[in-house]
């Protein structure tokens, strides 16, 4: 999964998923490979904060800053397209094209 690419419906499934009776608390070992990041504790705070704040790091996230809120779904309103400058700035373009919502890719 790239960096970034997650919606707000996907933090909230999560969340949802390793809920616990107590509210605001999380069982992390019900994340699957979590035992694996132990050697990145970075990684380990990085995802607990997105889980407990409920969205993205702004810095991190690559979609529609409007977008990146709890339960929303996708990272960009359908009909966008990402477009690269050849100098590297990048600029939206209010291009439709519905087969890229229909495909699932985050664009990445």
């Amino acid at each position: 999964m790239c960096r970034g690419c997650v919606s707000g419906e996907q933090v909230l499934n999560i969340r949802e998923a390793i809920a616990t009776d107590v509210e605001d608390e999380y069982d992390w070992d019900k994340l699957d490979g979590w035992e694996e990041l132990e050697d990145s504790p970075e990684a380990q705070e990085k995802i607990e904060r997105v889980i407990k704040q409920g969205h993205i790091d702004p810095e991190d996230f690559n979609g529609d800053p409007e977008f990146n809120t709890l339960g929303q779904k996708g990272i960009r309103p359908r009909g966008y397209k990402k477009v690269v400058k050849e100098e590297g700035d990048e600029e939206v373009s209010r291009v439709f094209f519905s087969w890229v919502g229909a495909l699932g890719g985050c664009g990445c």
